[in-house]
């Protein structure tokens, strides 16, 4: 507006327009003194057009009335209607309609509700008033209520139709207005004259067999909103004697393309009559000799035909054209709305074929108008907001199509982008910008909806920020601006997405067979985590919290892989968990021996290496030793039973066990080798051996080839260093076992020099790798002594032969 007076109103009564104004940016800046002695109790402005508007100030929290409804639900003719305006303020609230401008029959109640029954389509605006004991506050409503989109048919044939004659062809088309496609029909209870039919198209035809006066010819037209029944009067005359004919048709019946076709020609005269055609007419359409035209029409247009009609007295000539259309069809489904004090255009789209026309029900919103009737151009500018309800018709000679339109005319509303908020990322820094353009200042934005936990909105700045806490996908948002003309909002969606987990955990804990063990897997990432785990030791179970617990019933090294997983993504990694056990013994007893003959045992126990062995309590038989290894070796010096403990200790635990040696007491000793060529097992297999060579030194020397021992399909070469230092003569035994042989190696062999054993076995098994080297005292080596001397304990098998070889690195 562009003038307005304002005046301050005080509690006792009185009134100041000393104010101070001071307009830019379509805004009043107002300044004035209430210092004072009575309480201020509005401002009131007298603005154009002589509306006043009143200004509370909050009083105790207590407000004058904001009408808070912004829009009223749309009514239905012919039903009763009801709604109820709501304000905030202090109670009570009473209401009323300003200038009587409610639509006839509408009533507003003082408690704010309006009923009524509306029986007029079209948009009907009014004024309503909310009041309390701290001021008014006024609102504009439309009442809408919409048009059917289908028109009820409107008989248009006048009361009286064309004439007839007894004996001679007769046609007439009736005509209503309403959209198509309409049916007729003869009403109930009434009769055509005889000889007459009328097609669901509404044409009359046949043959009258008698003359008369027919004065309740009633028919009815129908369709999807409604029907109507009309009385028509015709005439049936007898025709005249001895007259030359005359045609009647001035015009012919429009066709449908696509649609079955009626029109008859008639003429006056002494019938019979016989009708002759020059010219084409529309595709699809045929005329019988009795000047009866029918079919189906299948292309829209129109033809020029000259018809002849002939009988006994003579003839007539008449040009006429018959046309064909489409039924008209509205294809603009909805208009744009408008906007306040801004220019408005619109175009309602057809598809008919000419000629046509336009026709509007209802009421356009104020300021626009139907521009181009031929082409339902819509223009104007509207000044306020407003709504129109209408309902346009478009017709042509076959028919009709309508449709009804609501045009809103919103406020200049400021627009808010952008159209979508960027993803943020759990635990990281966000930040978005919602802004307003267009519209009038100043704009108000707040935002309804949940943020994400950790982000904040500041409505004045329209910053979305903070480091968001929990994760979500697609959480609503809805963004409204409001200015003095109105209110839009934009919906949004904010999703703020998980970070994959990483594990932090590099090692666990070593953990010990058969007690409790526990170990919490850590790991970076959004919560929530949980885990699972694969390969665990039998015992162990991982919770979904990433705790590794329960008590191992196997041990080893294991490969355990964990997975951790959140909203994003699997992490896995793989970490190594050894699982150690106490030692437990698990060799049951001890070999006997022989006074003065070569020993050997080894005693076992399970459990985490390295397993350290030693004599606890009790002694050896003298002759014997035991390494750190668990074995026993050596020649026992004196027979007897020998009973003592041995500890196994690695690093967990130590046990013990008690053992029993059985030493034989004898003067003789057995030699793997002895001087007459018998070769004899160490360990008690007495006569085992059965060579067939005596064992000698062969001397060093270098080979092109050495099969390998065992499984092995290696070959060794002088060029791999190795040189054969003894050959054992052939040798097969019938017990398997190990078995001592005394060798002497070659005085070229170099002390130090590691040993090889090179089984060279007829049938190839995994035990031609089982051997031990001794000194001559029983002590166990891997090398060359410097005595030369030494004592091979290889394992043999039963049925093989074997051609043992011992070589030593070159």
């Amino acid at each position: 507006t562009n003038s307005v007076t304002p005046k301050l109103h005080y509690k006792d009564g009185s009134t100041s327009t000393s104010l101070t104004t001071d307009s830019s940016s379509n805004m009043y800046v107002m300044s004035f003194n209430a210092s004072g002695t009575s309480e201020i109790d509005h401002i009131q402005f007298y603005c154009e057009n002589n509306i006043e508007v009143n200004v509370y100030p909050v009083v105790n929290s207590s407000f004058a009335p904001i009408i808070t409804t912004t829009d009223i639900p749309d009514g239905t003719k012919d039903e009763s209607y009801t709604a109820t305006l709501t304000a905030a303020g202090k109670t009570p609230i009473t209401w009323k309609v300003v200038d009587d401008s409610l639509p006839s029959g509408f009533t507003l109640s003082s408690s704010g509700t309006i009923t009524g029954t509306p029986t007029t389509a079209g948009a009907f605006t009014f004024a309503v008033q909310a009041k309390n004991s701290y001021g008014i506050s006024q609102k504009r409503f439309t009442l809408i209520v919409p048009f059917e989109a289908v028109r009820s048919p409107a008989i248009t044939t006048e009361s009286t139709i064309t004439e007839g004659y007894a004996g001679s062809p007769y046609g007439f088309g009736f005509h209503a207005t309403g959209t198509s496609p309409l049916g007729w029909s003869v009403a109930y209870g009434f009769n055509l004259p005889p000889g007459l039919d009328l097609t669901t198209t509404g044409y009359l035809y046949g043959t009258p067999d008698t003359a008369g006066n027919y004065n309740f010819i009633t028919v009815k037209a129908k369709n999807d909103a409604g029907e109507e029944s009309k009385t028509f009067t015709m005439t049936v005359s007898t025709p005249p004697s001895n007259a030359r004919p005359a045609i009647i048709n001035d015009t012919l019946e429009p066709g449908t393309k696509d649609t079955p076709y009626y029109c008859q020609l008639m003429a006056t005269g002494t019938p019979p009559f016989k009708w002759t055609l020059k010219g084409k007419l529309p595709a699809g359409l045929d005329m019988s000799d009795e000047g009866m035209i029918t079919g189906s029409p299948n292309k829209v247009g129109s033809k020029k035909i000259t018809v002849t009609v002939s009988n006994d007295y003579g003839q007539e000539t008449k040009k006429l054209t018959l046309s064909v259309y489409n039924v008209p069809a509205i294809t603009t489904v909805t208009l744009k709305d408008a906007v306040v004090n801004k220019k408005y255009s619109a175009s309602i789209k057809r598809k008919t074929t000419k000629p046509f026309a336009w026709e509007l029900e209802g009421s356009l919103p104020q300021g626009i108008s139907l521009f181009d009737a031929d082409n339902a151009k819509i223009t104007g500018t509207p000044p306020l907001n407003d709504k129109g309800m209408f309902r346009v018709t478009l017709s042509n000679p076959v028919g009709e199509a309508s449709r009804v339109y609501k045009l809103v005319v919103n406020a200049l509303k400021p627009k808010i982008s952008p159209k979508k908020l960027s993803a943020a990322t759990y635990g990281k820094e966000y930040k978005a910008v919602i802004k307003t353009s267009g519209g009038t200042m100043p704009t108000i934005i707040t935002l309804s909806g949940d943020l994400p936990s950790g982000l904040s909105f500041d409505a004045s700045t329209g910053k979305i920020t903070g480091t968001p806490l929990e994760v979500c996908t697609n959480r609503p948002l809805v963004v409204i601006a409001s200015n003095l003309w109105g209110v839009v909002s934009q919906d949004y969606a904010i999703t703020v997405k998980a970070v994959a987990p990483k594990i932090t955990t590099k090692s666990l804990a070593d953990a010990i067979m058969g007690k409790e063990y526990s170990a919490d897997i850590e790991a970076t990432g959004t919560p929530a985590i949980t885990w699972a785990a694969d390969n665990l030791p039998d015992g162990l179970t991982m919770s979904g919290s990433g705790r590794i617990s329960g008590t191992p019933s196997e041990y080893g090294k294991f490969s355990v892989k964990v997975k951790a997983t959140n909203d994003a993504k699997t992490s896995n990694k793989s970490l190594k968990l050894i699982v150690l056990s106490a030692p437990a013994i698990t060799t049951a007893s001890l070999q006997g021996g022989t006074q003065g003959g070569s020993y050997k045992a080894e005693i076992k126990a399970d459990g985490t290496t390295p397993i350290t062995y030693s004599v606890s309590s009790g002694a050896l038989p003298g002759g014997l030793t035991l390494s750190s290894k668990g074995k026993l070796s050596g020649k026992p010096s004196s027979g007897g039973d020998f009973k003592f403990k041995v500890k196994a200790e690695n690093s967990v635990d130590s046990t013990e066990k008690e053992f029993t040696i059985a030493v034989t007491p004898t003067t003789s000793s057995n030699k793997a080798l002895a001087e007459d060529g018998e070769t004899r097992g160490g360990n008690d297999n007495e006569g085992a051996i059965e060579p067939e060579a005596t064992a000698e030194s062969l001397g060093v020397m270098e080979v092109g080839e050495i099969p390998n021992s065992g499984n092995s399909e290696a070959v060794l070469t002088t060029e791999e260093g190795y040189l054969i230092v003894a050959e054992l003569p052939e040798v097969s035994v019938d017990e398997a076992g190990q078995y001592d042989f005394e060798v002497e190696l070659d005085e070229a062999a170099p002390v130090d020099a590691k040993l090889f054993w090179f089984a060279n076995a007829s049938e190839p098994s995994e035990d031609d790798d089982a051997v031990d080297f001794m000194d001559e005292d029983g002590g166990y080596i891997d090398a060359v002594p410097e005595s030369k001397r030494i004592i091979v304990s290889p394992w043999l098998n039963p049925g093989v032969i074997y051609n043992p070889v011992i070589a030593v690195e070159k």
